[in-house]
């Protein structure tokens, strides 16, 4: 165990559930409940929660596979062992002496697993909305690297459409602002010759634009088909 601190921007108010979720099964205990595997066990649940309503929030366009192709990026063992590497989590796991000579600090197995538990460990003590900050600001730049992996965007999607049926490309315009200047809110309109015009909304231009174009897309689509 290092002596140094881990830097979690989250303070436990409970010491013993983060020593619970930095305890390996390898260590010796009294019972078998006072390692990181029930802590683990709970920890993916939540992990999956989290980011399954993130991205089900974040892109309100994509169907149920799509979800599915980012979720599996997301929450995968990679993924866990990644953050637990940003963290320099397994300088902080207690371990028996033959997996730190066995460079159980290392092994992705291990970090990924103890990330699971340190995510419950953090649900147990400050509940949903402090695991739910947690994850997403430690998964962040992984949601980033892994936000243009699935499909075109649905501008592109459209404009390619268009180009394909060699028909002229769309115009957005934007038709309302609302709300405050720190947080203001997109109407936009979508208008393609000969087709009646659609509208997205949402929190940016460009989500606005888009919501717009995934709806002219699905309209000329079902014409197409």
């Amino acid at each position: 165990m290092s002596h140094r601190t881990l830097q979690l921007n989250y303070t436990f108010r409970d010491s013993t559930l983060l020593k619970k979720a930095l305890t390996h099964p390898s260590v010796p205990q009294k019972t078998k409940l006072e390692n990181y595997e029930r802590c683990e066990f709970l920890g993916d649940r939540v992990l999956g929660l989290v980011i399954a309503s993130y991205l089900y929030h974040q892109y309100p366009n994509n169907k149920e596979g799509d979800l599915s192709k980012r979720f599996t990026n997301l929450v995968r063992k990679e993924a866990l062992a990644s953050v637990a590497k940003s963290l320099d989590l397994g300088h902080f796991i207690y371990m028996s002496e033959s997996e730190v000579a066995a460079d159980g600090h290392k092994n992705e197995s291990i970090l990924a697993d103890a990330c699971e538990a340190l995510i419950g460990a953090i649900y147990l003590d400050g509940g949903f909305e402090a695991a739910y900050r947690f994850i997403l600001e430690q998964w962040h730049d992984l949601i980033e690297e892994h936000s243009n992996e699935i499909h075109v965007d649905a501008k592109t999607q459209l404009q390619e459409f268009l180009q394909k049926y060699k028909r002229p490309l769309p115009h957005y315009s934007i038709i309302a602002v609302t709300g405050p200047d720190h947080a203001p809110f997109f109407k936009v309109c979508l208008s393609v010759k000969d087709e009646k015009s659609v509208y997205g909304e949402g929190c940016s231009r460009r989500q606005a634009e888009q919501q717009a174009a995934a709806e002219m897309l699905f309209v000329l689509k079902q014409k197409n088909t």
